[in-house]
């Protein structure tokens, strides 16, 4: 399989973007502020990688 063409701690910050939001999705989901700090920071990670 092919390489994907993005930095490695891009593909990461994504990774983690996504369990994050999985992990809000839930009904009531537990610590939902900090789940929501890390969601926005890890979006602004994502958006202005270089």
């Amino acid at each position: 399989m092919d390489r994907f063409p993005f930095p490695d701690d891009l593909i990461e910050a994504q990774r983690e973007w996504h369990a994050t939001y999985r992990a809000l999705a839930v009904p009531r989901p537990r610590h939902a502020t900090e789940l929501r700090r890390r969601l926005l920071h890890l979006s602004v990670r994502i958006e202005w990688h270089p």
